[in-house]
């Protein structure tokens, strides 16, 4: 089932509502979240935030969280509804968390997919194996890929920005965006959200993704 968190600015708590009640809520006044895929499956991983933005061209801040797929049938987030994206955040290397982010980001040119080093450099070995799979499915059932090998060199080019554990990221809408070490594997990372409402209030949101607190022969566990 589909649902919705939402910010409630009067007792600074997020709610979470039924899917088919998120429309009314209005994402240029409340923060709210989204669950694209993997809500309630494992697969196809994919979390849209929206904050509030007054003044910009939709009236929030367009944020997603991962774009994974399906581990099955290769399926994809369901992204209906979702009519722009400022920002896409890659949290690791898992295949149900990154593998069709290419395609998200070619469908949203615009936006700036921020992640780390140690992410990028597993995802694009990923990315560039997953066209292999991808192309068998289409001789067998049709399907084009969902990306080229020129959407992941574009946007490895024009739309990634690594960052490194820790370090805070000034985004619009007075929010800002701090990635700390998750300890899930290799380059993992959170997200922790702050933006500042003024007249002294503020709404975090602390996104975990997958995590590990156990520190492991490589990497150290989450903080």
């Amino acid at each position: 089932m589909r649902t919705v968190m939402v910010f409630n600015k009067k007792t600074g708590l997020m709610k979470m509502v039924p899917a088919q009640r998120w429309p009314r809520y209005n994402p240029a006044l409340h923060a709210s979240f989204v669950a694209l895929g993997g809500g309630d499956e494992i697969g196809k991983s994919s979390y849209w935030y929206r904050f509030p933005w007054p003044g910009s061209k939709y009236g929030y801040l367009s944020v997603i969280i991962d774009y994974g797929m399906h581990p099955h049938n290769g399926g994809g987030p369901n992204i209906q509804g979702v009519d722009h994206v400022d920002f896409v955040i890659a949290s690791h290397a898992h295949a149900d968390h990154s593998v069709r982010i290419p395609e998200l980001a070619n469908k949203f040119p615009e936006a700036v997919v921020y992640t780390t080093q140690e992410t990028l450099e597993m995802c694009f070995i990923q990315w560039k194996d997953s066209l292999s799979a991808f192309s068998r499915k289409e001789r067998t059932t049709g399907e084009k890929p969902p990306y080229t090998a020129g959407d992941i060199q574009r946007m490895v080019k024009e739309q990634v920005q690594v960052i490194p554990f820790w370090h805070r990221v000034e985004l619009p809408a007075n929010v800002t965006m701090l990635p700390p070490n998750a300890g899930h594997i290799l380059g993992a990372m959170s997200s922790f959200f702050v933006q500042d409402l003024g007249i002294g209030k503020k709404c975090s949101v602390f996104h975990s993704s997958d995590f590990l607190f156990d520190n492991q022969n490589l990497i150290p566990g989450a903080p």
